[in-house]
């Protein structure tokens, strides 16, 4: 028995005359103009790309927020004293400290002997903070306070902060006082 294999080639004589088998191939030119293509459409693709991780830094962000939040409210419950959250102005840095004089003068590089705990940290992505402050909140040097966590679990101030980015849906993280939920949804039609 004889086995047949077909291959599809083509056969041509080089230039000598003998016989060579030729296998389909892409050429050089071929090659570059695909890969050409290919850099093309990752061109368009990337700025839809690049708005759709805008959408998760500001979701970052937002959990973030929420997160200090729930971490000063049970330190202010478990250390049974208030605690501050507070921002600078027109940046993504907030602190949470005890309520207490020592840990909010000038630039807060002198922290008081005593168990509270202060923690520094930035929202991610350089989102600002855009705030909207009940009737308590203030400024103690750079510190720009939102609220106070009170060891009752409550807290001083209903909060709203905005977080936003260009190109992408705001979004608000608001602070009930009397219950200190937490929640975080669209910015309403009204702007808080």
């Amino acid at each position: 028995m004889r086995a047949v294999f077909n291959v599809e080639s083509k056969v041509r004589k080089d230039l000598q005359g003998e016989l060579q088998v030729v296998r389909p191939a892409y050429s050089l030119m071929e090659l570059l103009a695909v890969i050409a293509l290919l850099v093309i459409l990752a061109a368009v693709a990337y700025p839809s790309i690049e708005a759709m991780y805008q959408d998760v830094h500001v979701q970052a962000a937002a959990d973030a927020v929420r997160g200090a939040w729930a971490l000063a409210r049970s330190h202010a419950i478990d250390d049974s004293q208030p605690y501050r959250f507070a921002v600078i102005p027109g940046g993504g840095h907030y602190k949470i400290a005890p309520d207490v004089d020592g840990y909010w003068g000038g630039d807060g590089s002198a922290v008081p002997a005593g168990n509270g705990l202060v923690i520094e940290g930035d929202l991610p992505a350089k989102i600002p903070f855009s705030m909207q402050v009940g009737p308590g909140g203030g400024s103690s040097g750079q510190w720009s306070y939102l609220t106070t966590f009170l060891p009752d679990g409550t807290a001083r101030d209903n909060v709203t902060v905005i977080l936003e980015l260009a190109g992408c849906q705001p979004l608000a993280v608001r602070l009930r006082a009397l219950t200190g939920s937490i929640t975080v949804g669209p910015v309403d039609a009204g702007g808080g």
